[in-house]
């Protein structure tokens, strides 16, 4: 599907993007991670999407982290 495909890419740049990015704060580097969860438009309400969307950053924390996963 090119609307995620594109979605990809977007999301995963910005992963990277914050990946390798960090803070110096007191000495100490700070480096972070990003773990998205994306969702298409689907029929039903905006509560139904965030929910979809919710459910995707959960497995994406629950496996490994630091990646963009999509609802199913």
């Amino acid at each position: 599907n090119l609307a995620q495909g594109e979605a990809e890419m977007a999301f995963g740049h910005l992963r990277r993007v914050v990946e390798e990015s960090s803070v110096t704060w007191e000495d100490q580097t700070i480096r972070f991670t990003l773990s998205i969860g994306v969702t298409q438009d689907v029929e039903g309400s905006l509560d139904v999407m965030i929910n979809r969307a919710d459910e995707a950053l959960y497995r994406a924390k629950e496996t490994g982290r630091n990646k963009v996963v999509f609802s199913e």
